[in-house]
């Protein structure tokens, strides 16, 4: 199951311009629901609007929260997928990088995070592989 889990979140631990493209992608699909939701009069599940910063501050949560988290422990358990934990790093600060010039006027393709965050984040991966080491 988790190397199941691993593969389905792994488009993130791929280089740059291949991330951002399957990034592109799941924010359209889920706009598209987003969209058809509230033409159907269900409260909205997919994404909170579709401006540009709340769907760059939704994706670098699920990043932040979810995807970083679960692949710093598959890093931990096998060290053989440490390169693509170490991609999803990069990927990250590039993500939060473009949210903040996007937040400050500027002109950038990403869907990004909030770099406030990124101490947290940090101390939560340090933290979650010291968890996963000590009990492995």
């Amino acid at each position: 199951n988790t190397m199941m889990k691993a593969s389905h979140l792994a488009k993130q631990t791929l280089r740059l311009s291949v991330a951002k493209e399957w990034m592109k992608m799941r924010v359209k699909e889920l706009e598209v629901q987003s969209m058809l939701e509230k033409d159907m009069g269900l409260p909205l599940t997919a994404l909170p609007g579709v401006d540009a910063e709340a769907r760059s501050e939704f994706q670098l949560s699920i990043m932040e929260y979810q995807i970083v988290p679960f692949w710093a422990s598959v890093a931990t358990l096998w060290p053989s997928l440490s390169h693509a934990y170490e991609q999803l790093e990069r990927n990250l600060v590039y993500y939060q990088d473009a949210h903040v010039i996007m937040l400050r006027g500027g002109n950038t393709e990403a869907t990004c995070a909030v770099p406030k965050m990124r101490r947290e984040i940090l101390g939560r991966m340090v933290m979650t592989q010291s968890i996963v080491a000590r009990s492995g």
